[in-house]
């Protein structure tokens, strides 16, 4: 068994993120954009996903972190209980009522999304001011006039998160 992490001392892309064990749920951009920076952070990374295509395995390789398929069945795979995750970050699109998720909250294990994992990491260059959108409609639609408001006015912006680019990047 590992020694247990304290997550409340990551709150920077300073912080001591080596050796921290991150369980991913998602393979797609998401995914890997919190892959990618994780590995980068000198995270121990293991990603989870349904299927992942040759091209993204092979650069989750290059990058250091590992994979791990997603049973059909809704099992909990062995590799990644033997991981031991010191915390889960979930890919948007996956239900609060995944088995991995459930699994992770059954064991104690902290879960974030990316933003969670941005919002920590955030000052890796110059901190940047942020304006959340959050709601059930009209996001988008508000987060593009937001976006094109700000940089009409002179102001550096880009949408991110659930459109346009993942957040991390």
């Amino acid at each position: 068994m590992n020694a247990p992490v304290d997550l409340d001392r990551l709150t920077s892309w300073y912080g001591p993120w080596s050796g921290v064990r991150v369980v991913i749920l998602g393979r797609g951009v998401t995914g890997f954009s919190a892959a990618d920076t994780l590995c980068e952070l000198g995270a121990k990374v293991m990603v989870c996903a349904k299927d992942a295509d040759e091209l993204r395995l092979s650069m989750l390789e290059v990058i250091g972190g590992s994979y791990v398929p997603e049973p059909e069945d809704g099992h909990i795979p062995a590799g990644l209980s033997e991981f031991s995750p010191d915390v889960v970050v979930v890919s948007p699109g996956y239900r609060i009522d995944h088995p991995i998720v459930l699994w992770a909250q059954e064991a104690s294990i902290p879960i974030w999304g990316d933003i969670d994992l941005a919002w920590r990491v955030r000052d890796k260059v110059h901190p940047a001011q942020w304006i959340v959108v959050t709601g059930t409609n009209g996001k988008t639609t508000t987060v593009q006039l937001t976006e094109a408001m700000l940089i009409a006015g002179g102001v550096r912006a880009i949408a991110c998160g659930n459109i346009g680019r993942p957040v991390l990047d």
